[in-house]
């Protein structure tokens, strides 16, 4: 990845995290968040990390619920799965039990 993909991954990121929590987040905020059109934004992440935007979405919220744990902040399922912007710690719990192989209840 190069210098300016790596800068443009950063506040891809930094913009994810910032909507995370909120159940809208979707291509359409994050393109104007980032001053890009729909298209482009899903061209430049396919580009980038071989991956579609919604993927890359959902591998940075499973990425916060697992800071989350890991800081012991919080104890409570439903607490992570609303950081990571699920209204349902059940569809939380099936997704993140599907990408990283763990049950996240395992982990709290």
């Amino acid at each position: 990845v190069s210098v300016s993909d790596q800068l443009w991954l950063n506040k891809f990121e930094a913009a994810v995290r910032l909507y995370a929590s909120k159940l809208e987040i979707n291509i359409k905020l994050l393109s104007a968040e980032m001053a890009m059109s729909e298209r482009q934004l899903f061209r430049q992440v396919k580009r980038v990390m071989a991956t579609t935007p919604n993927k890359l979405i959902l591998i940075i919220r499973l990425h916060l619920a697992w800071e989350a744990i890991a800081g012991k902040k919080y104890k409570d399922l439903a607490d992570i799965a609303k950081i990571a912007g699920y209204t349902s710690k059940n569809h939380f719990k099936s997704v993140f039990q599907q990408v990283y192989g763990i049950n996240v209840s395992d982990l709290l």
